[in-house]
């Protein structure tokens, strides 16, 4: 490499605190989890798109940041299963993030977190094979929970826990 030049800076985003923080938590999750000397084509897309989604007001700012954090999750290798429960095969009405996937009401366990058909759809749309799909996601009452669920998996997954998830935390 000899030189480069900057397509898009997000300069939009320096405006905001907000926006800023969930810029910069965004590339540090987006860091920790590509490993170097992987490709990581579609963790690249999906975090320029995240952040052009921010600048611009297209979606609220938690909505971006849970679908990131799931999608991004399940670009590195780590999708949870979410079509029936990973135990039994029944329906599943619970979420185990240790486990990564879907568990019925009988095959649960102390770290599943109770969660709704609807936001099991909403899981779905968010890991669809075309990525703007999951950017018109509207996840409304079932966010607080997918939101909970995807800062804990990404804990639980990677080992480690982002300073800069507090700080947006504390600016959000």
């Amino acid at each position: 490499l000899t030189s480069c030049s900057v397509i898009e800076s997000f300069y939009g985003l320096r405006d905001d605190i907000t926006k800023l923080s969930l810029g910069v938590y965004m590339a540090d999750l987006a860091a920790l989890v590509c490993d170097e000397g992987i490709t990581a084509h579609e963790a690249v897309r999906l975090l320029l798109n995240s952040l052009h989604f921010a600048e611009k007001n297209k979606k609220p700012l938690l909505e971006i940041k849970t679908m990131f954090e799931m999608r991004l999750m399940a670009c590195v290798g780590y999708m949870p299963e979410i079509e029936e429960c990973m135990a039994c095969g029944e329906e599943g009405q619970y979420f185990d993030i240790y486990e990564g996937g879907i568990l019925c009401g009988a095959c649960r366990s102390e770290n599943s977190f109770k969660i709704s058909k609807k936001a099991i759809d909403v899981m779905h749309k968010y890991f669809s094979p075309e990525l703007r799909d999951a950017f018109y996601v509207k996840p409304k009452e079932e966010l607080s929970v997918l939101s909970s669920i995807s800062e804990k998996y990404i804990e639980i997954h990677t080992g480690k826990h982002l300073k800069t998830l507090d700080d947006l935390k504390s600016v959000m």
